[in-house]
């Protein structure tokens, strides 16, 4: 199972690091079984400038999706 998310803080181990906040370059997608740590903050809401028209490989079916 995948999870597709935006990340707007923290660690990555992408060479071109994190980009700006709302840049769409900041979309990731993992397996759930890949993911350590995750921690709920209560902060501001964060997204991209341009949401993906697609989820591309990451997701096929979405059991669930959060928007704010």
């Amino acid at each position: 199972m995948n999870v597709i998310y935006y990340q707007f803080d923290g660690y990555t181990s992408r060479p071109e690091g994190l980009q700006y906040d709302g840049s769409p370059a900041n979309w990731r997608c993992n397996h759930v079984a890949d993911i350590a740590t995750a921690t709920l903050i209560e902060d501001d809401w964060h997204e991209p400038d341009v949401k993906p028209k697609t989820r591309g490989h990451c997701v096929v079916y979405a059991d669930y999706e959060v928007a704010y």
